[in-house]
């Protein structure tokens, strides 16, 4: 049964490490300063969250959303509250990204209870029923255990951090990307080992997609979700703001519509190691991490642009009658075509990208010849004619499109020819 294990260490050993090694890189000599310092503070926090274990608490997964990223930031607080409300969390390290540089404060580990750890203890000691209830009440605010992981409740995560996890997951995004860009350069003083750099960048870009997706789903597909009593006259489950969906969705637009790779080619440049990662000695194998910086960053636009034109969560139009996914597949076709100059050639990133956004929009119709016989009955439960329409409709705005980029003499040959291409295809997919 996953919810009765605790893997809390094993876990957190790579985001420790990550978060160390942004601190390498960016001051050397805080981290020779203060490197047992770390190591303690971390024993400390594994420690404190598996004796919690023995004392008889859960997780508690929804503890960490209620510290504000200025409250992380400040001293005072975290010296005398923690980073969080609750040590049974998977509470990752207390950095982030500030000014172009690692922001961090002397706590960057939670060494110490947290306040709903002292609610859950005092009603272990407490008799009185009716007090019993009050804590009861007062504690399933800040609770959500392992079962409740399966809702997507962007405030109920593992090694998420702050009241607006949402920033946050972006502040991590842009903390992973310093590291990559600077590990080749700045880490080369630790060692004649490789095998540290190829892990860094490997675990860098990673995480990075792991937490760019994360916010996307969570704000996407998820809600937000409450542990209260009935009878109390408040909602268990209410849907994710807006406003706090478009931010996310956005977000990742953007990083759809980019021209250029995440990680440098320098960086790449520097990423091999060999075998058993000693020079002169026998290997039996290269690694480059070339291969899998492509593979890696493929996955996450792929995995990207599903989650926002399909309907992964179709509640949101079904009962509140919001378009999400219709919003989000004009967004896509501004964002992927509205830029487009006949006369310079579209780069591999951005017709990759195109094409993509074309399959699915051929897909969601349900019935083209690049589906099985299958998939219309599939894509009859999955989809809302709201979207169907509008992706439709986007894919006669593409065609449009795609013949003023053929038939314009400015056009250069490499444009018109994957223009044309496109147009077959969209032709062949439609054409009953």
């Amino acid at each position: 049964n996953v919810i009765n294990v605790c893997d809390y260490a094993l876990q957190k050993t790579e985001n420790a490490l990550l978060a160390i090694t942004s601190i390498i890189i960016d001051n050397p000599n805080y981290y020779e300063l203060n490197k047992e310092k770390f190591v303690k503070d971390y024993v400390k926090d594994i420690i404190i969250h598996e004796v919690g274990h023995i004392l008889g608490l859960r997780h508690n997964f929804k503890a960490s959303s209620f510290v504000s990223i200025s409250q992380l930031q400040d001293e005072n607080y975290t010296s005398k509250n923690g980073i969080t409300y609750s040590c049974m969390d998977y509470n990752p390290v207390n950095i982030t990204y500030k000014n172009g540089k690692p922001y961090f404060t002397k706590d960057i580990f939670m060494t110490q209870l947290g306040y709903y750890d002292y609610l859950a203890i005092e009603y272990g000691y407490t008799k009185n029923e009716n007090e019993l209830k009050n804590i009861a009440a007062k504690s399933s605010l800040y609770y959500g255990p392992d079962e409740d992981l399966f809702i997507l409740d962007p405030n109920i995560a593992k090694f998420d951090l702050s009241s607006t996890p949402y920033k946050w997951y972006e502040d991590m995004a842009n903390l992973y990307v310093f590291i990559m860009q600077n590990a080749p350069y700045k880490l080369n003083k630790y060692g004649n080992d490789p095998k540290f750099l190829y892990w860094t960048t490997r675990s860098s870009l990673n995480s990075y997609i792991n937490v760019k997706l994360e916010n996307l789903f969570y704000y996407l597909v998820g809600k937000n979700f409450s542990r209260f009593f009935l009878g109390e006259n408040k909602k268990n489950i209410e849907m994710i703001d807006s406003k706090l969906r478009d931010f996310v969705s956005s977000s990742v637009i953007k990083d759809l519509s980019s021209n250029k790779v995440i990680i440098p080619i320098d960086s790449l440049y520097n990423s091999v190691i060999f075998g058993d990662y000693q020079w002169g000695t026998i290997s039996t194998r290269t690694t480059s991490y070339i291969d899998l910086a492509y593979y890696f960053e493929r996955i996450y636009r792929l995995t990207a642009m599903v989650a926002l034109i399909l309907p992964l969560s179709p509640q949101y139009e079904y009962y509140f009658n919001e378009e999400i996914v219709s919003k989000n597949i004009r967004k896509l076709y501004f964002t992927l075509f509205e830029d487009i100059k006949f006369n310079q050639d579209i780069s591999q990133i951005r017709q990759q990208t195109i094409e993509d956004y074309v399959f699915l929009l051929l897909f969601i119709q349900g019935y083209t010849k690049i589906n099985s016989s299958e998939d219309p009955l599939i894509l009859n439960f999955m989809y809302l004619p709201k979207s169907r329409n509008e992706s439709l409709g986007i894919i006669h705005k593409i065609q449009n499109k795609l013949e003023s980029i053929k038939n314009n003499p400015l056009s250069t040959s490499q444009n018109k020819l994957f223009a044309t291409r496109l147009i077959n295809l969209i032709n062949y997919s439609l054409d009953r």
